[in-house]
C-alpha cells in the first residue's frame, strides 16, 4: 500500500512540477516604472490609444475591446480604440494580424519589426516597442500575430501582464 502511495505521489509531482516551472520562468515585460526604451501604457491621465485595423478578424477587434476594458479595470481610465490611421496620438498600441492589418504589414515591409520568427507559424505573436512606427507617432507598442489566434493570444498576454486574469469576464 505504501509503495502504491509513493508511486502516485511521484506521478503527481512529475505532472505538476513542469507547470510550476513554466509559470515561474515566464518573462515579465510590464513594469510600473518608466525606463529608457519603455512604452507608457498609462500614466496619470495620459493613456495610450489602441489601434486595430477594421479589416482584421472580428475576434481580434473583440480582444482589443477586452484590452480596453482591462486597462480601465487597472487604471480607472478608458483608453480610446480607433480604426483610423491618422490623428491617433503620439503613444499608440498597434494591434494586428499579419496579412490582415495594413499597418502591421507596412511595419514588416519597412523593417521596423522583424516578424520572420512568427510568419507562417500557428498561434504565434510578437510584442515589441517601436520608436516612431508611423508619422506623428512617437512610440508604438506593437502586438502582431501570425494568425487570428496568435494576435488574440498576444492581446490577452498583455492583459495578463498588467494584472488582469484571462479568466476575468
Amino acid at each position: 500500500m505504501k509503495s502504491i502511495l509513493k508511486i502516485l505521489v511521484i506521478i503527481d509531482l512529475i505532472f505538476l512540477c513542469p507547470g510550476v516551472v513554466l509559470a515561474v520562468s515566464q518573462t515579465q515585460y510590464v513594469d510600473f516604472f518608466n525606463s529608457k526604451g519603455s512604452f507608457c501604457l498609462a500614466q496619470k491621465d495620459q493613456l495610450a490609444t489602441l489601434y486595430v485595423d477594421s479589416q482584421d478578424h472580428a475576434g481580434v477587434v473583440r480582444a482589443v475591446r477586452d484590452l480596453q476594458a482591462d486597462i480601465k479595470r487597472v487604471t480607472d481610465c478608458n483608453p480610446i480604440v480607433t480604426h483610423q490611421q491618422t490623428g491617433i496620438g503620439t503613444n499608440v498600441v498597434i494591434v494586428g494580424t499579419i496579412g490582415k492589418s495594413s499597418i502591421i504589414d507596412g511595419l514588416i515591409r519597412d523593417r521596423k519589426i522583424d516578424a520572420s520568427h512568427i510568419t507562417g507559424k500557428w498561434e504565434s505573436f510578437l510584442i515589441q516597442v517601436v520608436p516612431e512606427p508611423l508619422a506623428g507617432v512617437a512610440s508604438g507598442l506593437i502586438i502582431a500575430g501570425s494568425d487570428r489566434r496568435g494576435t488574440i493570444y498576444g492581446i490577452y498576454d498583455l492583459s495578463g501582464q498588467i494584472g488582469v486574469s484571462p479568466w476575468y469576464w
